[in-house]
């Protein structure tokens, strides 16, 4: 997970001001307390796809480097969450597949 959820105190008084909510997925640009936002939903089919932290960090390389964002950022966020090996490992695989795809 690169982002926070549900640990902003400004988000508890909804008549508070709008402020910014970085890596929200793109649900709304900005939070508005009053909406009571939620990033969750249910899913009455359950999840139709794995949903692994070793695919949202390839997703996220992909998607940083596609963008030309600096992908540091995003290596030393999850080597903390997953290890350094085991996250090393899909840098460096994703950083091959990244470089085979541009020749």
């Amino acid at each position: 997970m690169y982002g926070q959820w549900d640990t902003d105190e400004r988000g508890i008084d909804p008549d508070g001001p709008p402020f910014e909510v970085p890596m929200q997925g793109l649900g709304m640009f900005a939070c508005l307390p009053f909406l009571r936002w939620m990033h969750r939903f249910g899913r009455p089919a359950g999840v139709p796809n794995p949903n692994s932290v070793a695919d949202r960090l390839h997703n996220y390389l992909i998607g940083w480097s596609e963008l030309g964002l600096d992908l540091g950022p995003v290596e030393v966020h999850f080597r903390k969450l997953m290890g350094d090996e085991e996250a090393g490992a899909i840098c460096g695989a994703t950083t091959r597949e990244l470089e085979q795809d541009s020749s």
